[in-house]
């Protein structure tokens, strides 16, 4: 079963994790499978998040096996195994602002940074402390690193310091479980509960709240040129405007989960993982 989905910077392919511990790699114009990467042996460990770095030369898968696995993507070859959390891996994130560093979150309640170009790169340079599982993060700009956590907070971290700058609470009694960061600077970050809220990334200012359908939000991203928020709940997908009245629903007959959309084109297609196989959706609704 498919798990996660993410597409690579020009959106020309895709990767998706599995429940069996493997990524596949596809094609995101035709819609084919081109190769598959696995561990030897290694034990079959759902993969729950994927990153891949501007270039596409190199990626990172993890999940519930707690290590960070970096592949050299032409190769199909592992590159590096980073261990140093002590739960599932909820989140890998390689920045657009450099290939050279990846950052980590995990249920243990961390987020760590790593250095890809140290020959002991299995240790992490910084690490990030919350009071509760951190369940995404992003580098949108660099010297800063942004989270949103079960406790119902963002926090935006000093990279250097592994001090918080900013910490905004933004879901009260329900945890944050989903958050994207818009392309454009000053940066806007989305997060998923029961709503979505957009707030400022530097200030943590809150600029716009949307109810949701009832249900929890699973993944959340800008698309259309950060113009829309594109949210997964339950058996739909639905998106909204921003700054706008426009909104609209999907309903797709079963369970949704992962989705990946190229924000920088106008695209309507989005992969989605779909009761654990992948689909190709038109959002042009």
């Amino acid at each position: 079963m498919i798990t996660c989905v993410k597409h690579n910077s020009p959106g020309t392919h895709l990767l998706t994790g599995t429940t069996s511990g493997t990524v596949q790699l596809w094609n995101a114009q035709t819609h084919s499978h081109v190769t598959t990467f696995a561990q030897e042996h290694a034990p079959s460990r759902d993969i729950r998040a994927l990153s891949i770095s501007r270039d596409g030369e190199i990626f990172a898968s993890a999940g519930d096996d707690r290590h960070v696995i970096v592949w050299d993507t032409a190769k199909g070859s592992l590159v590096s195994r980073l261990s140093d959390h002590l739960s599932h891996v909820t989140d890998v994130s390689i920045p657009l602002w450099t290939r050279d560093i990846l950052f980590s979150s995990s249920h243990d309640g961390t987020a760590k940074c790593w250095d890809l170009r140290a020959r002991n790169s299995r240790v992490p340079i910084q690490t990030f402390r919350a009071r509760d599982s951190i369940n995404r993060i992003a580098s949108p700009r660099a010297g800063y690193v942004v989270t949103c956590s079960s406790d119902g907070s963002m926090s935006l971290y000093d990279v250097r310091s592994g001090e918080q700058a900013v910490t905004t609470v933004t879901g009260g009694d329900i945890g944050l479980v989903c958050m994207s960061v818009s392309l454009s600077d000053p940066f806007t970050v989305a997060f998923g509960s029961r709503d979505v809220v957009l707030c400022d990334l530097m200030s943590g200012v809150e600029l716009d709240r949307n109810s949701g359908g009832g249900s929890r939000s699973v993944e959340i991203s800008f698309f259309d040129n950060d113009s829309k928020v594109l949210v997964s709940e339950g058996s739909k997908l639905s998106w909204f405007e921003v700054g706008g009245e426009d909104k609209g629903v999907k309903e797709l007959g079963g369970k949704v989960g992962s989705f990946s959309v190229d924000n920088r084109k106008e695209t309507k297609e989005v992969a989605v993982v779909v009761a654990g196989k992948l689909q190709w959706v038109d959002v042009g609704w």
